[in-house]
């Protein structure tokens, strides 16, 4: 039986090391958070966890789908010009969503903040405020993960995981400057998480985009293609 090849058990070790870090360095703040926070603000955070799992509901099979064909042009059966029709098509479609979500999220902010959520002790306005900034921050992140599927079809897996790393400790350890300066109210939390969203989604949209580039030129430069 074959053994795995050392590329194949650097992306696995990658892989590994960066899922356990961000989920070890999101359950080390945690207390952290609510220390700074308090427990009414924190429960908000409770809140944002959830949208962005219900979200992720939203993906409904694209995003494997999208690293299966990555992964097929990778082995030849699609060119690169397939495979950004098929990523276009997907953009447009994770995008629509997102913007509705958005808006949706936008729009019934103050009524979230007022009879869904609940709070005794916060200003509404700041919570509704809150509320406006997961709505633009959420589909950020999810909107993400199909980049992170794409670059994962490419195999760059210790770029990826590398870049998790980086990503988990803006989100989770670079808030406490903010909270430093500032002050740890949540409108400046949520604001600070759509930031490193924003700048989360760029990166993984720059490397999606480099990845199939490089792989194009490359094809264009290989023997068999002269």
């Amino acid at each position: 039986m074959a053994s795995a090849s050392p590329s194949m058990k650097r992306n696995v070790f990658a892989n590994y090391v960066a899922q356990i870090y961000v989920m070890a360095i999101g359950i080390v703040m945690a207390p952290v958070y609510l220390h700074y926070m308090g427990t009414e603000a924190y429960g908000l955070i409770g809140f944002f966890t959830m949208m962005t799992a219900w979200f992720q509901l939203l993906d409904m099979g694209l995003t494997p789908t999208l690293v299966r064909e990555t992964a097929r042009y990778r082995g030849g059966a699609i060119g690169v010009d397939t495979l950004r029709v098929f990523l276009r098509t997907l953009e447009a479609i994770f995008g629509a969503v997102s913007i509705a979500g958005a808006v949706a999220m936008v729009l019934f902010a103050s009524w979230i903040a007022t009879h869904w959520l609940k709070v005794k002790e916060l200003p509404i306005e700041q919570v509704a405020q809150a509320v406006m900034l997961m709505g633009l921050a959420v589909p950020m992140r999810w909107m993400s993960g199909l980049y992170r599927g794409v670059v994962n079809g490419f195999e760059r897996q210790v770029w990826l995981g590398g870049y998790n790393i980086i990503i988990a400790t803006a989100r989770f350890v670079g808030v406490l400057a903010i909270f430093a300066t500032l002050g740890a109210t949540p409108v400046h939390f949520f604001a600070y998480q759509l930031v490193v969203a924003l700048i989360e989604l760029s990166g993984l949209a720059a490397m999606t985009y480099g990845s199939s580039d490089a792989d194009r030129d490359r094809g264009r430069n290989s023997p068999s293609s002269r």
